[in-house]
């Protein structure tokens, strides 16, 4: 009885390790710290909490991991706090962007979007952030755990053609971009119209992304402006499991077509 009792604890414990992804941890540079944070949305989004930047979050009963790691201040009368997040299976990746009312602590709304959302979706939300923004150039280097990213979306069809020397976009399954002077492979899960977002001139398109060479993944995002179809802009890069944050690239080339109404974050 005790052999078997045994058995039975080492073949749990061995589906636990299975379903568990590696965690990688390692350090990024912010202009801003949340020393403490907690909060939850009013559907999908059941609880969150933060700690020096390091967000656990529940999205629809399964557990997530990740970093707070950029902010925009005063974004529409909003300070906005973007977080990437990995399943703790590494499956999947959710992104959320946390509402605080400007200058206060209270997070009013919140955005999300994750591998099978094809959209970013609105929740409402309670709760709060104690964040301390540094002076202009100040940075600090933060320590958090991750899981590793195990897989790349599947790629949604979005009716926008790109071609240019470094960055060629024919269909969901033929987008490459030059990255780090290497060709990624970029699947698009997610697509924003942001013809009437906070802070916009003529308004753009986003193409929400995983950006891949097999070995890392990067979350990033295209911006395609509709005043300058000659270029493409990529942005708010973050890696895993390298845990690195490339610089925005800028890419010289020719886009087309729209995207089909989709509510903006």
């Amino acid at each position: 009885m005790k052999n078997r009792t045994l058995i039975i604890f080492f073949y749990f414990f061995c589906f636990a390790c299975l379903v568990r992804s590696k965690l990688v941890t390692g350090k990024i540079s912010v202009d801003f710290l949340i020393s403490k944070g907690e909060g939850k949305g009013s559907k999908a989004i059941s609880n969150f909490s933060i700690t020096n930047n390091q967000i656990n979050i529940t999205h629809n009963g399964k557990g997530f991991m990740g970093v707070v790691y950029f902010t925009h201040l005063n974004f529409g009368g909003d300070d906005l706090y973007d977080v990437v997040s990995v399943s703790k299976d590494g499956d999947d990746l959710l992104v959320v962007y946390l509402y605080c009312t400007a200058g206060t602590s209270q997070i009013n709304m919140l955005y999300y979007e994750s591998y099978d959302s094809e959209q970013c979706i609105p929740e409402e939300a309670t709760g709060f952030l104690d964040a301390q923004h540094f002076s202009k150039g100040v940075t600090k280097e933060i320590g958090f755990s991750i899981p590793v990213l195990k897989t790349d979306p599947t790629p949604i069809q979005t009716n926008i053609l790109i071609e240019g020397k470094e960055i060629s976009y024919q269909n969901a399954n033929t987008f490459h971009c030059k990255l780090h002077d290497d060709l990624y492979k970029v699947s698009v899960f997610s697509t924003v119209d942001c013809k009437d977002c906070p802070n916009a001139s003529s308004g753009w398109y986003e193409l929400h992304s995983i950006v891949s060479n097999g070995e890392d993944r990067c979350f990033g995002i295209f911006y395609l402006y509709f005043d300058d179809h000659n270029s493409v802009l990529l942005k708010y890069l973050f890696c895993n499991p390298s845990l690195t944050r490339p610089k925005r690239n800028l890419y010289v080339a020719n886009w087309n077509g729209s995207l089909k109404t989709i509510p903006q974050h």
